[in-house]
């Protein structure tokens, strides 16, 4: 689906999405270790972490927040790849999509800050063009 999306979409979707992560590993939700194959796990380690985000997205759709929701799926799908190797190819591929969005990053942060009437500096979030280690599109 992402594919239907424009560049500048994408931009205010990772925009959201890194806001969201950035909330989400504050609170314990989302642990950093859940988006790196980098660090050693044990098999089942982070298992739970996409059952807490599909819990959330539960909410934000009966909260009618389907724009959280969609910021949420970014980390559901990128945590699920992570842990499970059979699909972690489309995760690469979502990925890949995904990364079209940073030359709109800037644009996305401020077309949030105008929606939510705050200020979002980009210089706040400089990791957001963070891809989940073992997520890296193939070139």
């Amino acid at each position: 689906m992402l594919r239907g999306i424009s560049d500048s979409e994408m931009g205010m979707l990772i925009a959201g999405a890194t806001i969201l992560r950035t909330r989400l590993t504050k609170e314990g939700v989302l642990l950093a270790e859940s988006l790196d194959l980098s660090i050693p796990r044990l098999d089942g380690q982070y298992d739970y972490v996409p059952l807490e985000l599909s819990k959330l997205i539960k909410i934000f759709q009966k909260d009618n927040r389907p724009t959280d929701a969609a910021f949420t799926m970014v980390w559901l799908h990128s945590t699920r790849a992570l842990n499970a190797l059979e699909i972690r190819v489309f995760g690469r591929e979502m990925w890949a999509e995904l990364t079209r969005g940073f030359p709109y990053i800037s644009l996305g942060f401020q077309q949030i800050s105008e929606l939510l009437g705050t200020d979002m500096r980009r210089k706040q979030f400089l990791d957001a063009e963070f891809i989940p280690i073992g997520l890296e599109p193939n070139t």
